[in-house]
């Protein structure tokens, strides 16, 4: 068997720092001048977590949802734990997120850091064979040439 992984970012959060305020009226219930997500983050390099072995071993599947705290330039600062599906998924899901790049989430149309959560998804996938063995007889096309008679 295989792993592999399946991730989504589930929702965003909130934004880091300060943003230009809106003149325009905002909509019900936003406050007017509030900042306004106005392009959401898009991650744009995946690096895959090795599955932890021993949880492979044991047939785990398992989901691991994270906090990104994205710089505005897309990387990711740090990844926090906030729903734990075991040490060695945490710890795996964690190191493959802070390598992860995002074109930059925009607030007010301007790149700006923000926090968001990350689902990160281990199942199993069950691998194709690579070798097989064989059971046949050969036989070649043409006439089958006679040894010349001994004489």
């Amino acid at each position: 068997m295989r792993g592999r992984r399946l991730a989504s970012c589930v929702l965003v959060l909130a934004a880091l720092g300060s943003a230009q305020r809106a003149s325009a009226k905002a909509p019900e219930g936003i406050a007017a001048g509030s900042p306004r997500l106005t392009k959401a983050p898009k991650l744009v390099r995946f690096v895959e977590a090795p599955y932890p072995a021993s949880e492979k071993a044991a047939g785990r599947a398992a989901t691991v949802v994270l906090e990104l705290a994205l710089d505005a330039a897309g990387a990711v600062g740090s990844a926090r734990v906030v729903q734990s599906a075991g040490a060695a998924f945490d710890a795996a899901a964690a190191q493959a997120a802070r390598q992860f790049v995002f074109e930059p989430a925009e607030i007010d149309g301007k790149p700006a850091p923000i926090r968001l959560l990350y689902r990160y998804e281990f199942v199993l996938r069950t691998e194709a064979p690579t070798t097989a063995e064989l059971t046949g007889q050969v036989r070649t096309r043409g006439r089958r040439s006679r040894s010349p008679p001994c004489g």
